[in-house]
């Protein structure tokens, strides 16, 4: 059986709040699930003495929310570039997967559901603001990525940036091999077992009111961005030093926290700066020596000390 690898989910804007589209147009390939979420505050109440059947519901208001999921191959994203570079074509997609979630996204994006065979339009209906992005890469599954996307259904009311301005400024180049530098320090990965990068905000959305005049029986749905963009990145793997072990390994467990960090990304061809919020070392018996397995966890951001 032949896995359908075409685009299933297509994202175009932001639009800004005068309604104008930026000229950005983004297919998600290969999507697993496209889940749609809807919750509602049903204001119950019981009375004494009486049965459930019997109790009073109001569901007067309620949030809907959706999450995309999907496993892209390497090739399809070639294909999709229609390159012949599957590295550049590799790293143009996952920075176009980053760059839906911008710090201020108008008045939201419009999503063409080919699955359900519906489009969210922001100028006729009611738009998505995007919450949260992340891609994941395992060396177990060396030639594709997994991703998930979420969606918050609101009108967005601040200006809307394109997200091409986030693809520039981060930009794509070959940093060499996987590494982490911290103040002069610098450990070389053997093995990246999972890299998993994640960017989110934190929006507030008011409830939608049920059973109201407006079209569709919804209230009008406000969503404001609340925080600038946060991002997470986190490296598994194996660091294998053949020479000063032991100085490594202590290197590793004492240099890398409260500092500014430098964290090498080779697949993506990024340079993560900011802070180590959480490492780990192991050395497992029975394995070969000169060898320990490592965990990172780094914040992005502009690093103040002293």
């Amino acid at each position: 059986m032949v896995r359908d690898s075409s685009p299933k989910v297509k994202i175009e804007g932001p639009y800004d709040t005068d309604e104008t589209l930026n000229d950005f147009e983004f297919e998600l390939i290969t999507t697993d699930d496209f889940s749609a979420s809807a919750s509602t505050n049903t204001r119950r109440e019981s009375i004494f003495g009486r049965d459930d059947d019997e109790a009073i519901l109001a569901p007067v208001s309620g949030q809907r929310s959706s999450r995309i999921a999907g496993t892209t191959s390497f090739s399809a994203m070639d294909r999709y570039f229609d390159t012949n570079d599957l590295k550049s074509s590799v790293r143009t997609y996952l920075r176009r997967l980053e760059s839906l979630v911008l710090p201020s996204q108008g008045l939201g994006w419009k999503v063409t559901d080919e699955v359900r065979n519906k489009s969210y339009d922001p100028t006729t209906d009611r738009g998505f603001l995007i919450s949260d992005m992340t891609w994941q890469h395992s060396a177990s599954n060396p030639n594709s990525i997994e991703w998930d996307v979420e969606f918050e259904q609101a009108d967005g009311v601040q200006d809307g940036i394109t997200p091409e301005d986030y693809i520039t400024r981060r930009g794509m180049q070959d940093v060499g091999r996987d590494r982490v530098v911290v103040d002069g320090v610098e450990i070389e990965f053997a093995e990246v077992d999972t890299r998993r990068i994640e960017r989110s905000i934190n929006i507030n959305s008011n409830d939608l009111i049920h059973q109201s005049e407006e079209e569709e029986g919804d209230s009008p749905v406000l969503g404001v961005i609340e925080t600038g963009m946060e991002t997470e990145v986190t490296f598994n793997g194996t660091v294998f030093v053949p020479d000063s072990f032991e100085s490594t390994i202590q290197s590793f467990d004492t240099e890398l926290h409260g500092k500014e960090a430098d964290l090498y990304d080779e697949l993506s061809g990024t340079i993560w700066t900011g802070t180590i919020t959480s490492s780990s070392s192991t050395i497992n018996a029975g394995e070969p020596a000169n060898r320990f397995d490592f965990s990172i966890d780094l914040e992005v951001g502009d690093v103040v000390t002293g």
